[in-house]
C-alpha cells in the first residue's frame, strides 16, 4: 500500500472499513483510467497518410488495454472508431466505403485502409517527380538567353523583340512602296509596259536549234 493508499484508511476504524477505503480508492483509479482510454480513443485523429499503419495500431491497442480491463469494445465501435480517425485524404474513400452493401469485417477495413493508403502515396510519389521535371525544366528555360535583345529565357528564334522589328520593317517596305506608286505612277507603269514588252520578244524569239 504506498503512502497515498494509507492516507486514505488512516481514519478507518475496522477492517471492513479499511477494505470499504481502499475499493473505492481502487474503483476511482479504474475510472478514471477507463475515462481516459475512452476519450483518447474518440479523439485520436490520424494527420497524414504516413500515419496510417501507426494510428490504426495505437487504436487496437487501445482497445485491448480496455478489453484487458473487462471493459466490452464491440468490433463495430472500433470500426467506427477507426473510419472517424481517418486523414482527410481519405474523404473520397470513406464516401466509397460507406456504400458498401454489407457490414465490414474489422480485418477488411483495415486492409482496404491500407490498399488506399499505399495508392496515395504511390500517386503522391508521381506528382513529386512531376513536379522536379517541372522544376527542372524550368531552370533550363531561365538558363537560355537571346543573342538579339541580351535577356535570358528564350533563344533568338524566339525573341518577340526581333519579330516585332521584323514585322515593323516589313510594313514599312510595303508602305514604301505603295508611297512610290502613288507618286511615280508613269514610272511604274513603265516598268509594267518595260516587262510585257521583254516577255512577248522573249516569247516570239525563234527557238535554237
Amino acid at each position: 500500500m504506498n503512502k497515498d493508499n494509507r492516507s486514505e484508511v488512516s481514519h478507518c476504524l475496522t477492517a471492513k472499513e479499511i477494505w470499504t477505503a481502499i475499493t473505492s480508492v481502487y474503483e476511482n483509479k479504474f475510472r478514471r483510467v477507463a475515462s481516459t482510454l475512452w476519450k483518447k480513443l474518440w479523439n485520436y485523429k490520424m494527420t497524414s497518410v504516413r500515419q496510417i499503419d501507426d494510428g490504426i495500431s495505437e487504436l487496437l491497442s487501445i482497445v485491448a488495454e480496455l478489453r484487458a480491463r473487462k471493459i466490452t469494445v464491440e468490433e463495430t465501435c472500433t470500426i467506427s472508431t477507426i473510419e472517424s480517425s481517418l486523414p482527410p485524404e481519405f474523404q473520397n474513400w470513406l464516401v466509397r466505403w460507406s456504400m458498401r452493401d454489407s457490414e465490414p469485417t474489422l480485418n477488411e477495413l483495415i486492409n482496404s485502409i491500407n490498399n488506399h493508403a499505399q495508392s496515395l502515396e504511390s500517386l503522391g510519389n508521381q506528382q513529386v517527380f512531376l513536379a522536379s521535371a517541372n522544376k527542372t525544366n524550368t531552370r533550363f528555360r531561365t538558363s537560355k538567353s537571346c543573342n538579339y535583345c541580351r535577356k535570358d529565357g528564350h533563344l533568338v528564334n524566339e525573341c518577340r523583340k526581333l519579330k516585332k522589328k521584323e514585322e515593323e520593317e516589313a510594313r514599312a517596305n510595303k508602305n514604301s512602296k505603295a508611297t512610290d506608286v502613288q507618286a511615280n505612277p508613269s514610272h511604274a507603269l513603265l516598268q509594267d509596259k518595260s516587262f510585257a514588252i521583254m516577255a512577248t520578244t522573249e516569247k516570239n524569239l525563234p527557238k535554237s536549234i
